[in-house]
């Protein structure tokens, strides 16, 4: 990401938890999180500015690829630096398909203060090793202040969004599963229509797994899948299975999987 504003650290205390109970998308009133700043200080957004990208925040573990974007409405001081924020929309930028279930203490906080776009090096620079020099602009690199550090990058501006609102009907006939496709390119657009593919060809991976087996893989083009009930009984009887679905992307591969349990 660009557009790195301030760092922070994520709290906890006696009365804030390291992780809120809320979901992807869900824009909620009765969570919060403690931040301190490095620097700098945080306001709350109306209702309006938030859902328009107002207070736009990463937070991670500090490692090149385990972040969250969520963005958050109210932010109350609590002393020098520190911070309660609420009334959070977590999972943010397709960030649901790799947010864990807990944040915890001393997590990294970046505050973006613009929308982070991506970093025009090639596809070929995936998975390959970056050597870094950084330390103060004012100081030669030969300081003792300055750090190298290694990375290697697997490009996750290039993933593409987990698939949403996945759903499986038991017919007569099988199954039917559908889902539907989300992208990077205008996402948010609210007219009529399809959103843009985003990608060169639609594509997804779908597998059937039961009690942490794959009975089934397939890939298919188009965002559902009919379950025919002679392979279906024939890959999981009349036993509860799990639908896991992606979206493939040529110069990614799958992105993050969607699940969903269905029951006997």
């Amino acid at each position: 990401m660009r557009c790195w504003k301030r760092w922070a650290k994520l709290r906890s205390s006696g009365s804030h938890k390291p992780r809120w109970a809320l979901g992807p998308w869900v824009y909620g009133t009765d969570a919060a999180l403690e931040v301190s700043l490095v620097s700098g200080a945080l306001s709350s957004a109306t209702a309006e500015g938030l859902l328009a990208g107002s207070n736009t925040v990463a937070i991670g573990d500090g490692s090149a690829d385990n972040w969250e974007v969520l963005q958050f409405q109210k932010a109350v001081p609590l002393s020098s630096n520190r911070f309660a924020l609420s009334v959070l929309l977590c999972g943010q930028f397709g960030s649901w398909g790799v947010m864990p279930q807990s944040w915890s203490a001393g997590a990294k906080v970046v505050v973006l203060n613009a929308v982070p776009t991506q970093i025009n090096l090639p596809s070929a620079s995936r998975g390959t090793a970056r050597h870094f020099w950084f330390g103060p602009a004012q100081q030669p690199m030969t300081d003792p202040s300055y750090r190298y550090e290694n990375h290697v990058f697997a490009g996750v501006g290039l993933r593409p969004y987990p698939v949403a609102h996945l759903t499986a009907k038991r017919t007569t006939q099988g199954a039917e599963i559908n889902w539907i496709r989300c992208t990077r390119i205008d996402g948010d657009i609210w007219a009529d229509g399809e959103v843009p593919l985003g990608e060169d060809t639609e594509s997804y991976i779908l597998r059937i797994i039961q009690n942490g087996v794959v009975k089934r893989t397939v890939t298919v083009s188009a965002p559902s899948w009919s379950y025919d009930a002679a392979v279906l009984a024939g890959d999981v009887g009349t036993g509860a299975f799990e639908v896991s679905v992606a979206q493939i992307s040529a110069r990614f591969e799958a992105g993050p999987f969607s699940s969903l349990h269905v029951a006997a």
